[in-house]
């Protein structure tokens, strides 16, 4: 069984330290995206485990194939991400509601 989470140690190009104009990490096809997260263009609110701040991510498809999760940058600052951190992308879907809730968190392996 397939866990509902998403895992990925932050590199200096997600962590905005590689000259890039967005802060975004890359989801991998193999997890079907949009499975998980819907039909891209789409803002998704993103729920932070230890703090419960709600914080509002852009899921899209790129032109090169590339799912994304974009507009980080101001929630790793808030954490104080650095590369060699690990970013926890989670879901679980609401029996009671019927949509699906999604968390997010840093755990510091560094």
């Amino acid at each position: 069984m397939e866990s509902n989470k998403i895992t990925q140690i932050l590199t200096n190009s997600n962590c905005g330290l590689a000259g890039m104009h967005d802060v975004y990490i890359t989801i991998s096809k193999r997890r079907n995206p949009e499975e998980i997260f819907g039909v891209p263009p789409k803002e998704i609110m993103f729920i932070d485990i230890k703090t419960g701040n709600v914080i509002e991510l852009r899921f899209k498809h790129e032109k090169n194939g590339e799912y994304r999760l974009s507009r980080l940058g101001s929630y790793l600052r808030l954490k104080k991400a650095k590369p060699g951190n690990e970013i926890v992308l989670g879901w679980t879907d609401s029996e009671r509601s019927g949509n699906r809730l999604f968390y997010i968190d840093i755990n510091k392996l560094k």
